[in-house]
């Protein structure tokens, strides 16, 4: 499941919110044959298309600007241009529509602009494939029972996604899964990003040992119980 939020600027984790997460994640995984996999990411993906999106509107608009002003122009409306009528020229239409281009480009640099123009859609495929990526990067299914879950959080596009492996989904509701992820939400909102993501993962713990997921006599630690967060 994919749950957006809001948010101003966000922060790497300090070492030390990284070890009471980490400590978290242990003192979850004593209760319960679950294996709990928190995983942050600057961004999912670049969003070329974004970008591409951007510069052909703003050519289309500079377009759109001079067609306008030309058939102005011929119905007498703006006749105390006629001075400008070189500018209408098309040496001068392509530089101008060339620059207002670059702008349309470059303002995607600016994350609510890259966001607006790549769509809610692009947003959530891109997300939801890079926490799959993630899920396979930290073996996530290689756990004895399948009983492992990805908690992952991408800053870029306001986005919480819940994987959890087959032996925990048959377990598990959907409804579940939100509270797990509003909890973190609520600590992004709190502007305390590792309170949200330790509350989180003890709701988890509880969640799966009351789903029948109690942790078992032979049971190990399968997978590191460090949280994953990437810069770029």
């Amino acid at each position: 499941m994919i749950v957006t939020f809001r948010n101003r600027s966000m922060k790497l984790l300090t070492e030390e919110q990284k070890e009471r997460i980490k400590r978290a994640v242990e003192y979850a995984e004593k209760k319960t044959s679950g294996e709990i996999v928190p995983y942050i990411v600057q961004s999912s993906d670049v969003y070329l298309e974004a970008f591409f999106k951007s510069a052909l509107i703003f050519n289309i608009i500079a377009l759109f600007l001079f067609f306008t002003i030309y058939e102005l122009q011929n119905l007498g409306f703006l006749s105390q241009w006629s001075k400008w009528d070189k500018y209408l020229t098309l040496p001068y239409v392509i530089i101008v529509t060339f620059i207002f281009t670059i702008i349309g480009f470059l303002i995607c640099y600016i994350p609510p602009v890259r966001r607006f123009f790549a769509g809610k859609e692009l947003l959530d495929q891109r997300v939801h494939a890079r926490a799959k990526e993630a899920f396979l990067e930290r073996e996530v299914f290689l756990t004895k029972n399948r009983t492992g879950v990805l908690l992952f959080i991408s800053y870029f596009e306001h986005r919480v996604v819940v994987l959890g492996d087959s032996g925990i989904n048959q377990h598990v509701t959907q409804k579940d899964w939100e509270e797990i992820v509003q909890l973190i939400i609520q600590g992004i909102k709190n502007n305390d990003i590792a309170s949200g993501i330790e509350k989180a993962i003890e709701k988890c713990g509880e969640l799966l040992q009351k789903s029948g997921l109690a942790i078992a006599i032979d049971d190990i630690n399968e997978i590191s119980n460090e949280i994953t967060e990437k810069k770029d």
